[in-house]
């Protein structure tokens, strides 16, 4: 058993077009899925287009959201955590994509791989690419997109120090404590990150970016390096040592 956690902010209807499409398409019953907003203000505009489902007042940002939404569950709860703004889940077929055939299927799997290899985060491919994604599911330290991605509840291990970069931090926090990070290489989850308006991320984002990367180059040197990116906001991205092996 899971639960679907999403978090939103100011994508009123993108919210039901997008995600909740792609879930209802998918046959997740709406019964296990809870939609975290950040204020009564927003709940107030949320709970009338989407009467039927699951709603709770969280926090403003990305950090604060996220760690409110691990906190809400149960430690060892199972939960699949989305953006807003996921448009389909894809497979890997040769070197192209195919729409998937059963959502539930490959998160029951995530979560079953969590348990048989002793830990607690699970990803998707971070390309959308076919022809750069894989047949088979990883335990290496491999960076799990924050987008979409599922956890077996642990507060502690979870607790962040960056908001821009949670996702590389939440990856490497799992593996230092664990020893593996399960990702499923042979999905995706399509989206188009930072072109939709609204979203958790607030301030400016160019400053919160050179914060928090050198926060994270100081706490976790030894598992990731920083990488120069012309589509980057700042020029750089980091990118975890896929290269380290099981820990544990």
């Amino acid at each position: 058993m899971y639960r679907v956690a999403i978090a939103t902010y100011k994508r009123y209807t993108e919210l039901g077009d997008k995600t909740l499409k792609t879930l209802s398409d998918n046959n997740i019953d709406k019964s296990i899925i809870d939609i975290f907003v950040n204020n009564e203000e927003e709940l107030e505009l949320y709970k009338p287009l989407y009467p039927d489902y699951n709603m709770i007042v969280g926090k403003l940002g990305m950090k604060e959201i996220r760690e409110f939404i691990f906190d809400y569950y149960q430690n060892g709860s199972n939960v699949f955590c989305m953006d807003d703004d996921i448009t389909s889940f894809r497979m890997k077929n040769a070197s192209k994509t195919l729409p998937i055939d059963n959502l539930n299927n490959h998160i029951e799997k995530g979560f079953n791989l969590c348990k048989e290899h002793n830990t607690c985060l699970f990803g998707v491919s971070p390309t959308d690419n076919g022809y750069f994604m894989k047949y088979e599911h990883s335990t290496h330290l491999g960076f799990c997109v924050g987008w979409c991605f599922g956890v077996v509840i642990d507060k502690e291990c979870l607790k962040l120090n960056v908001a821009q970069y949670e996702d590389y931090e939440r990856s490497i926090k799992v593996f230092k404590k664990y020893g593996k990070v399960i990702r499923l290489n042979n999905i995706c989850a399509k989206t188009r990150m930072g072109v939709n308006k609204g979203g958790m991320n607030i301030g400016d984002r160019s400053i919160i970016m050179l914060r928090d990367l050198e926060i994270i180059k100081e706490l976790y040197s030894d598992y990731l390096f920083i990488k120069k990116k012309k589509s980057s906001m700042i020029g750089v991205n980091p990118q975890v040592k896929s290269n380290i092996k099981n820990i544990l």
